[in-house]
């Protein structure tokens, strides 16, 4: 709903308007954001499961992990910017993994899977993920890895599904994708 006050001014006696020191209230346009915890890997794909592409800030992945989200999630395009050093170390992942290799290399050349990695030290998780019609935003704790989507550890985060309608949603989303191109940039 909207807050609105009275419109308050001053004229002189020329009657000529006075600047108001006053703050203006802004319309306040609020979205539905929903809290889960992820305690099991139904609660993880039912959060990621149906979008075709994701735009993301994680601090670890395995390119392993990478592979499973166009295999078993159904992604046909994935950006990822990854936590510092993290980058370097799939090369370590991937020794004697040749299949592997040529499957994300594959990904790579088709331009579905771009991976960036970053000079600043980044421990954000935020994903955004896009299928027509909808957009769904997950700013939270749990890495795209196997150990967040099992049964090891809890996560918890909270996300907005976002409808090209819905004005306060376009908002957060607006944010989002300002804040993923500031750390892309770092």
């Amino acid at each position: 709903h909207l807050n609105s006050s009275p419109s308050r001014t001053q004229t002189t006696l020329t009657g000529e308007f006075v600047k108001s020191n006053s703050k203006q209230i802004k319309p306040k346009i609020t979205t539905d954001a929903k809290i889960v915890t992820l305690k099991n890997k139904a609660s993880w794909k039912k959060l990621f499961h149906g979008f075709t592409e994701m735009y993301g800030v994680t601090y670890m992945s395995s390119p392993q992990f990478l592979l499973s989200l166009f295999d078993e999630q159904g992604f046909e395009k994935v950006e990822l910017l990854i936590g510092h050093g993290l980058v370097e170390g799939y090369r370590e992942k991937l020794n004697g993994k040749e299949s592997a290799v040529e499957r994300l290399y594959g990904f790579v050349q088709e331009k579905c899977l771009t991976i960036y990695g970053t000079k600043a030290t980044n421990h954000a998780k935020m994903y955004i993920l896009k299928k027509e019609g909808l957009t769904r935003v997950i700013i939270g704790s749990p890495n795209l890895s196997y150990t967040a989507e099992g049964s090891r550890q809890r996560e918890i985060c909270v996300y907005w599904d976002i409808e090209e309608s819905d004005i306060g949603g376009q908002e957060i989303l607006r944010q989002a994708m300002e804040n993923y191109e500031i750390m892309l940039n770092e």
